[in-house]
């Protein structure tokens, strides 16, 4: 079927040179001690996957499911289904911990509703985590959501990272489209006020 981003003339007939806005910044250096370091305690990175929302898939998600917190729990459920079969053998222990989504404390009802037929065991639902023993499928996790989890946890803050970064490349796409197709135009970030003021920028 059609992709999201052909959707989207700002993603067609384009590409960025990776990686981006790194070498003066030591980043292979960096990265040669960052895996040093995992490797001395045991620790390896076998592999990031990464599930970006377009506009229009993110607006058919919440159009779907009801509201922007139940849309953002939907992605994120889409991507642990992605991940788990890459996560050895089913009795292979595995934990997913992610940032907590707007300050909810309850995921139950969610967990229920995107992952069909788990058996959900509640573990904490406090101000300073949510925490959940999941069996689905034939496999079990752990599923954590804990506040400002990226200062937390590695992990977290590395998914953060690569969040950051992909957001970023679209980002420099849309703005060399629109450079092009209006005269002068200021970059946007795409955040609040920002957005807006380039919506009304382009549509003038």
């Amino acid at each position: 079927g059609r992709r999201w981003t052909d959707r989207y003339p700002w993603y067609q007939g384009t590409s960025l040179a990776l990686p981006r806005s790194a070498d003066g910044l030591g980043a292979a250096q960096k990265g040669e001690r960052v895996r040093g370091a995992l490797a001395a305690r045991g620790v390896a990175l076998v592999g990031t996957r990464s599930l970006v929302a377009h506009p229009g898939e993110y607006n058919r998600v919440v159009g779907r499911v009801g509201s922007k917190l139940t849309a953002l729990f939907a992605l994120v459920a889409r991507l642990i289904q992605r991940v788990l079969p890459l996560c050895g053998s089913e009795e292979e222990a595995v934990d997913v911990i992610a940032d907590n989504l707007g300050g909810r404390r309850h995921y139950a009802p969610l967990i229920g509703r995107f992952f069909r037929g788990a058996a959900i065991r509640i573990r904490q639902q406090e101000r300073s985590g949510s925490r959940y023993g999941v069996r689905w499928r034939g496999r079990r996790f752990g599923l954590t959501f804990e506040p400002n989890g990226d200062e937390n946890h590695f992990e977290v803050a590395l998914a953060s990272m690569q969040s950051k970064y992909l957001r970023e490349l679209h980002m420099e796409l849309l703005n060399v489209y629109w450079q092009e197709e209006v005269p002068r135009p200021k970059r946007t970030a795409g955040y609040g006020r920002d957005g807006v003021r380039r919506v009304r920028a382009v549509t003038a």
